[in-house]
């Protein structure tokens, strides 16, 4: 099984995959400044795809969904779910 992890927050992405049956990093990157209508995590995802493809050798899916916590910087559950604070 192949798994996206993400943070991201109001300007920028960043995403780690792994494999989870072989239990190993197959990419990693991020965007800082996310760009008009999410051009930067298009780009983002073409990229990482290509990375994973040459990788696994073979034609994969990926999938990137943005979802928006409204005030995350002020919800102090929001800042630790998305690991800022323990």
């Amino acid at each position: 099984m192949i798994v996206l992890v993400a943070n991201i927050g109001s300007t920028s992405f960043k995403f780690r995959v792994f494999d989870m049956t072989g239990e190993r990093e197959l990419a990693r990157g991020g965007v800082e400044r996310i760009g008009k209508d999410g051009a930067a995590i298009r780009k983002l995802g073409e990229e990482a795809r290509e990375e994973i493809e040459a990788f696994l050798g073979r034609p994969v899916f990926l999938s990137l969904r943005v979802r928006v916590l409204p005030t995350w910087r002020r919800n102090s559950e929001s800042l630790r779910r998305l690991g800022y604070r323990k």
